[in-house]
């Protein structure tokens, strides 16, 4: 004890066989344990002095202190077991007393008190099976991205093919040619907001059809809220609600997920004293439709710490439970009150330390309380788990895991700082049954105390198809023994996968809380399998955050960051000394393999080549907010909907509503949704547990990862309901309508299809009846179901299709003038046959080869004609009106005699001046051009008995060529004259 002198405050307790417990505060700081056996005192002589070796460390195995602040006292329980009370300064500088429970470390030289040695992996049996899952449907989500783009993506089931591809529709049209294979989205180009559908292609066939999805045109799914009512607290002070944590499971066994809102009222709080409100759960269907509601009653406390609720389908029938500690006056969602009603068990404080405490399961689909036992551990003594007053008593966390490789159990625990407790049970065959129970205070397991987190992951980290459970520091066996334990202390929080693609193994990365029992690692990498160190952070304070996640493709697997150190790859190299300021969740948002980071509203990318953390996304402009105070995390984040990217649930800022967001970006990944990943699975369930954490996969999923293989699942068959086809009468048609949409509409809402038994009337492509021919034809519509209907039975009917109804358009006729070369006049039938023509007045304008050619002056009809054929009905004649105008003549005079006398010296063409665009030309007898002359005009552009150089004519006969402009057409003439000198 000599190397203890600096001890500043000691304690001596002697218990009823004689042992003696000695502690001492060491420098403020630091407690120390012994423990003195009375054999070793009866032997003390000057032969035989009392030395260290004399005394045995109380406590952990690798060390017996604890931070402490001052006024240490020591007393000792009836079974001998030692407590020692000293205070200790949160990080709020609350001052508040602890107690620390030690426990005597078997001496390893007794044989008989040599604990059970931890787990093996290597002897551990391997298991095979396939684990259960929920069986979902397609998750077809439509997500506008811009004005002109939407993003379609649905699921690819754990069941089903990589190589499986799809078609997709929209409003019943097939937007792809060849089916979508490589992955499990589709960007609409579109400005318009239909219905979608997407459909699996199995061999040239296609199989069952998703639901009817209708675009989200604000990028996000809003689901109405119902709140509780304003509450009164035990002193009077009123309160009400805000939405907090959620969870998801198909609780009514359609393979569509249902929400599970947690209402918690505005009076709360975790390790204080004060008066608490009532907490409340909601269930809540996609559109806003509630279930049910369960009032927890007076006797729950509310806050973080408290109530861990698990929804999964527990017993396999499709159909999801919810599971968690409940007190007397809880209300299930049937209204029936569980215990006695009137009991009312609140401290003063606002503290609940006595009354009973259950583990209650409810049926997803009423909330009806169907099973209560009493909760695994009791309180006991309150200062068993850290504190005289109350709050450590009540840390609880909670977990889903496939304990035996193939069917869900669920865990619930009670404390972290000391003693831990965790409890699985089982519901089977209408029955809450125990599996086993894992405690730090039964023999060989003491060593496992303060060694929780403030949540607990769950993982298959020996790789023998069972789920371990990992507390954080320590790991428990999915038998209920020990596997594991670092030592190294309490932690916030926790991350679990597999984060190196090169080894087989799964790690864990966690922060720690206590500097003195963390020793050289405050934040650590360890390999989940061996408890082997990877990378280690050194710090001296509380380090209360860390993220995991792959974030820089130039290294292999996931990078580690903390509130202390740099950023790390899972091969232990420091990549950067700064990491994202981001610890709080990731999500994959985005159209690439590296995880986004989320954290209170926003979603953030890291820039590695800068290292600089980025906002991607805002969502606060939506007027949400996160949750759980500094935690800032969301109602949930998972792959609720569409391909294998993450969605993310918000409250809005007044709790009135949910916005449930999904990416509009596209990927050209292809992967199995990760719900149906096990691992990523319970991860949902357990996400609202205490200080809530990001889910993770079994599987590496990061940059350059490997093809993924299918996980080995089975999932759950669902108890179809039955559907039934509405197919209205089709009646009659006209071939020119060429295509029928017809409206059959199954009461599943799942994609009705058609049949034809005449193809060479009627074919199918897709949802659309072509019309190829004249005459009857059946359309059979059929449904054949999916995960949750049965096909429903088909429905037939008549279509009669008759000739082709055909229009004729005949474009107005211009005004001709007797003479003018024949026209074509310009007419089309819609049926594309061809078109012709007839004339009313043969008198004035005749057809040739469909040519108008107009002979005399006056008002002609046309007639515009199409007569049909096998399939066309004869189209309505169409008639036009031709004006036709007499040729017109210019009056050009005979004579010109250019001798200067001042008459007829120039050629005059009467009424010329009229028609200012003209042409005037003059030939000799031969054809020959000798003058030519635009804009005749009888004054200064005329004709003067000259050819084109100036030359006088001879006297003789000469041939003019006049071309005019009249009423917008080209009108000539042509004539002679007398020229006499």
């Amino acid at each position: 004890m000599a190397s203890h002198n600096s001890s500043v405050s000691e304690q001596v307790v002697v218990d009823v066989a004689g042992n003696v417990t000695i502690a001492h505060l060491e420098s403020w700081a630091n407690i120390y344990v012994y423990h003195l056996a009375k054999d070793k005192i009866a032997s003390i002589s000057s032969a035989s002095p009392l030395t260290t070796g004399s005394f045995r460390t109380l406590g952990q195995p690798t060390s017996s202190i604890v931070d402490a602040g001052s006024r240490l006292s020591m007393s000792l329980s009836p079974n001998g077991k030692p407590y020692i009370i000293y205070t200790k300064a949160n990080s709020g500088g609350t001052v508040t007393p602890v107690i620390q429970r030690y426990h005597l470390i078997p001496d390893m030289s007794i044989p008989d008190e040599e604990p059970e040695p931890e787990t093996d992996p290597d002897a551990e049996e391997v298991v095979t099976t396939p684990k259960q899952v929920e069986a979902l449907d397609r998750g077809l989500v439509a997500v506008r991205g811009g004005k002109d783009n939407v993003l379609v993506s649905w699921r690819l089931l754990g069941n089903e093919s990589m190589d499986l591809g799809f078609n997709v529709y929209r409003d019943g049209i097939k937007l792809n040619t060849e089916p979508i294979i490589n992955s499990t989205n589709y960007r609409d180009q579109t400005t318009e907001n239909g219905k979608y559908i997407v459909v699996p292609v199995i061999g040239e066939d296609e199989g069952e059809s998703s639901y009817e999805a209708t675009v989200w045109t604000q990028g996000f799914l809003s689901i109405p809220l119902d709140m509780p009512p304003t509450g009164v607290s035990q002193n009077g002070s009123p309160y009400t609600h805000t939405a907090n944590d959620l969870s998801v499971g198909d609780l009514d066994g359609d393979g569509e997920y249902e929400v599970i809102v947690k209402w918690e009222p505005t009076l709360t709080g975790d390790n204080g004293n004060g008066q608490r409100g009532k907490v409340y759960f909601d269930a809540y269907k996609l559109d806003g439709t509630k279930l049910w509601r369960i009032d927890m009653g007076i006797n729950v406390r509310a806050g973080a710490h408290y109530t861990q609720f698990l929804v999964y389908d527990f017993d396999g029938d499709g159909k999801a439970e919810l599971a968690m500690r409940t007190s007397d006056g809880t209300v299930d969602g049937t209204g029936v009150v569980i215990g006695d009603g009137s009991a009312d068990y609140r401290e003063p404080s606002g503290f609940i330390l006595t009354g009973p405490e259950y583990l209650t399961i409810f049926e997803g689909a009423t909330g009806r309380a169907m099973a209560s036992v009493d909760y695994v551990p009791e309180r006991g003594r309150v200062a068993d788990w850290g504190d005289g007053y109350g709050n450590r008593v009540d840390r609880f966390v909670a977990a889903v895991a496939y304990l035996d490789g193939q069917r869900p159990s669920m865990v619930f625990g009670r404390g972290y700082y000391t003693r831990m407790v965790r409890a699985a049970w089982d519901w089977r065959d209408g029955k809450l049954t125990q599996r086993w129970v894992f405690d730090t205070n039964d023999r060989g397991n003491e060593s496992y105390e303060h060694s929780g987190n403030h949540q607990m992951s769950v993982a298959d980290v020996d790789n023998d198809g069972k789920d371990e459970i990992i507390n954080g520091a320590s790991i428990i066996n999915d038998n209920g023994k020990r596997y594991s334990n670092t030592g190294r202390g309490h932690a916030d929080a926790l991350h679990v996968s597999r984060m190196d693609p090169d080894k087989p193994n799964q790690m864990i990365w966690q922060p720690h809380e206590s500097v003195s029992t963390y020793g050289d690692a405050a934040i650590l990498l360890r390999d989940a399998r061996t408890n082997e160190s990877i990378v280690k952070v050194e710090a001296s304070r509380d380090i209360g955050r860390a993220m995991a996640a792959d974030i820089d493709p130039r290294y292999k697997g996931y990078e580690m960051w903390s509130a202390a150190g740099g950023l790390y790859n899972v091969s232990g190299l420091q990549v950067a000394t700064t990491h994202p300021s981001s610890m709080n969740f990731g999500i994959w948002w985005d159209g690439d393999l590296l995880r986004e980071l989320l954290d209170g509203t926003s979603i953030y990318k890291w820039d590695y080549l800068t290292n600089t953390q980025k906002r991607a996304v805002d969502f606060s402009p939506y007027n949400v907010v996160s949750n759980n105070s500094t935690k800032a995390t969301p109602g949930l984040s998972a792959d609720l909907l569409g391909d294998w990217r993450e969605e993310v649930i918000f409250r809005t800022e007044d709790s009135k509503e949910l916005l449930l967001f999904s990416t509009a970006i596209p990927t050209d990944h292809k992967l199995y949704t990760l719900m149906h990943d096990p691992q990523y699975r319970v991860a949902i369930a357990w996400q609202n547990s205490s200080y809530n954490q990001p889910p993770h996969p079994s599987f590496y999923l990061g940059a350059d990862m490997q093809p993924q293989e299918a996980p080995n699942v089975e999932l759950v068959e669902l108890v179809k309901k039955q559907q039934e086809i509405d197919f209205p009468a089709l009646g009659e048609s006209t071939y020119n309508i060429k295509q029928l949409l017809p409206q059959a509409t199954a009461t599943s809402g799942l994609m009705v299809k058609y049949t034809s038994d005449n193809p060479n009337v009627v074919t199918v492509e897709g949802q659309r009846l072509n019309f190829v021919g004249v005459g009857s034809v059946n359309i059979t519509a059929t449904q054949s179901g999916n995960v949750a209907w049965e096909p429903a039975d088909a429905v037939t009917k008549p279509l009669v299709i008759n000739k082709g109804v055909q229009t004729i358009s005949f474009e107005p006729l211009p005004t001709l003038t007797v003479g003018d070369k024949p026209f074509a006049p310009v007419a089309e039938s819609s049926s594309e046959l061809p078109v012709t023509f007839q004339t009313q007045d043969p008198a004035l304008a005749t057809i040739v080869s469909n040519e108008i050619l107009v002979l005399e002056e006056g008002r002609a009809e046309i007639v515009a004609q199409q007569e049909g054929n096998a399939l066309w009905s004869a189209a309505d004649p169409v008639v036009q009106q031709l004006e036709i105008l007499a040729m017109p003549a210019m009056e050009v005079v005979k004579v010109i005699t250019p001798n200067g006398d001042g008459d007829n010296d120039v050629l005059i063409v009467r009424e010329i001046q009229r028609y200012p665009e003209n042409t005037f030309r003059i030939f000799n007898r031969q054809g020959q051009q000798l003058f030519h002359l635009d804009g005749y005009n009888n004054v200064d552009r005329v004709f003067e008995g000259r050819d084109a150089s100036g030359n006088l004519l001879n006297d003789g006969t000469y041939f003019f060529k006049l071309e005019w402009i009249q009423e917008g057409k080209k009108v000539h003439q042509n004539g002679w004259f007398y020229l006499k000198r």
